[in-house]
């Protein structure tokens, strides 16, 4: 039986051909799945190295091909059916890991390129007994959400996410707090994402 305090993580993610589709023009389709494969790796595996014995990872996608992929990293699949979309995905693996009740609940976009194990514990940190959003760096989308799984005020990906994560939030009387973290915000949608993520890269020092 897993004790309440454990955490659920839930990863969307639209699949490794799907994906990144908004990059068609400045990326092949060979491009953008390998795209897909690393960032998928990157965020699983900074969650990874923070998940406890009792604690569950959940991806939920339509592609088995990813699910398959995210196994690698001790990720329970969750397969959706085709075009459900984000909100509705989410709430499908929230309903898969319902069953074991966790006690926190965490959700992470399978798109951040630079996201850290330190990233995710600074997530849950902020969370307490409220929720915690992580937007974008324009301040619109939502990169990450932790709160109680209890009380999840639901799913609102999508255009203005954060504003309306939050309203939803302080609708169920929940506390809001509000964390940004360069690992957080930065994620690929746009060519403009893209390119400012290889600049980024170009600009690190070498090891």
């Amino acid at each position: 039986m897993i004790e309440p305090a454990s955490r659920c993580f839930l990863v969307p993610a639209r699949g490794l051909a799907a994906g990144k589709s908004r990059l068609a023009g400045v990326l092949s389709g060979a491009e953008r799945r390998r795209l897909n494969v690393f960032l998928l790796g990157r965020v699983l595996q900074a969650i990874a190295e923070v998940l406890a014995p009792r604690d569950g990872l959940f991806v939920v996608s339509a592609d088995p091909g990813l699910l398959a992929d995210a196994a690698r990293y001790g990720a329970s699949p969750v397969l959706e059916p085709a075009a459900e979309g984000m909100n509705a995905a989410l709430a499908r693996g929230l309903r898969h890991a319902a069953a074991s009740s966790f006690g926190r609940l965490a959700i992470l976009p399978a798109d951040l390129p630079f996201v850290t194990a330190e990233d995710v514990r600074a997530l849950l940190s902020a969370a307490g007994d409220g929720v915690a959003l992580a937007p974008d760096r324009a301040g619109i989308g939502t990169n990450g959400l932790a709160c109680p799984a209890a009380r999840c005020p639901g799913f609102a990906f999508g255009a203005d996410s954060f504003a309306r994560h939050a309203e939803a939030a302080r609708g169920c009387g929940l506390p809001v707090a509000v964390i940004e973290r360069a690992g957080l915000a930065c994620d690929l949608d746009l060519p403009g994402d893209f390119r400012a993520w290889r600049r980024r890269l170009r600009m690190r020092p070498a090891p």
